[in-house]
C-alpha cells in the first residue's frame, strides 16, 4: 500500500488532486456536457444524431461513458507514474495502458459484464480508457518505457483506488470486487506479457472484438461515441 496519497495530476502551488477526485471530476463533466439519462443536453442531443445514435440509445451511451471516466485514470496508481508526478523517477508503463490491463483482470471483468442488463458494454468500456490519449497500437501496447526496468510495483489497496471502484456501484448495481490480491510488484514478464499474465489473453480478445466491429454497425457508433466523449470530457 502506498504511503502517500495517489496523485492524478502535478501539485499545483501546493495543492494536490487524487486520483478518485480527478474520476469524479471527469465523470461529472461527462454528466455537464451530455446530460442525465432521462434529459440530455443540446450537446448531448448534437452528439447522438452526428454519431448516428437515436435517442433511445442515449442513456447507454452516457453509461458506459461516465464508466469509462471513472475507470480511465486506475493505471496511475503505480510507483513509477506516482513518481514522476513528484519528480522522483520515471513511469514503466503508459499509465491508460495499464488501466486496461487492470479492466481485465477477471474480477473486474466479471463484475462489469454481469452490470450488462443495465447497458454496460465493457468492451466498448475498456477500448475508450485504453486510447484516450491516442497513443495505443499492437506494437506500443503496454511496452516498457525504460530499458532494463522489469517490474514496477501496483497499488491496488489503496483506499483512494478502492473509491474508484467503489463511485461505479451505483451504475453497475453490484459492488466492486476485492483486488488486493494484485498490489504487489508486477513484472513484464509475468504480469504484463498477455500470454502469461493475470490479464490473460486481453490483446486476442480486444482483435475479436474489432472483428466484431461492422463499421458503422450500431455498436461501432455507440464505441466512437464513448471514446470521443471520455476525451472531451478528460480535456474539460
Amino acid at each position: 500500500m502506498v504511503a502517500e496519497v495517489i496523485l492524478a495530476k502535478s501539485p499545483i502551488h501546493g495543492q494536490q488532486i487524487s486520483l478518485s477526485e480527478h474520476v469524479t471530476t471527469v465523470s461529472n463533466a461527462a454528466q455537464y456536457l451530455f446530460g442525465s439519462p432521462s434529459q440530455p443536453t443540446r450537446l448531448g442531443t448534437e452528439w447522438l444524431r452526428f454519431f448516428g445514435l437515436t435517442s433511445g440509445q442515449f442513456p447507454g451511451f452516457l453509461t458506459n461513458l461516465q464508466l469509462a471516466a471513472l475507470f480511465h485514470d486506475l493505471g496511475k496508481a503505480n510507483d513509477g507514474f506516482q513518481a514522476t508526478l513528484r519528480h522522483r523517477g520515471q513511469q514503466a508503463i503508459r499509465h491508460e495502458h495499464l488501466s486496461a490491463l487492470l479492466l481485465y483482470l477477471e474480477p473486474i471483468r466479471d463484475w462489469l459484464c454481469r452490470g450488462g442488463t443495465a447497458g454496460i458494454d465493457f468492451e466498448t468500456i475498456l477500448s475508450a480508457v485504453v486510447s484516450h490519449h491516442l497513443k495505443v497500437n499492437d506494437q506500443e501496447f503496454a511496452k516498457r518505457l525504460l530499458p532494463g526496468v522489469d517490474t514496477f510495483t501496483v497499488f491496488t489497496r489503496d483506499a483512494d483506488f478502492v473509491k474508484c471502484l467503489r463511485l461505479a456501484e451505483r451504475i453497475v448495481g453490484s459492488p466492486p470486487p476485492d483486488l488486493s490480491a494484485y498490489d504487489r510488484l508486477w513484472s513484464f514478464e509475468h504480469d504484463v506479457d498477455p500470454r502469461k499474465g493475470p490479464s490473460g489473453d486481453l490483446g486476442r480478445s480486444m482483435h475479436n472484438f474489432k472483428r466484431k466491429l461492422q463499421k458503422g454497425s450500431e455498436r461501432h457508433r455507440l464505441l466512437v461515441a464513448v471514446k470521443a466523449g471520455l476525451i472531451a470530457a478528460d480535456s474539460a
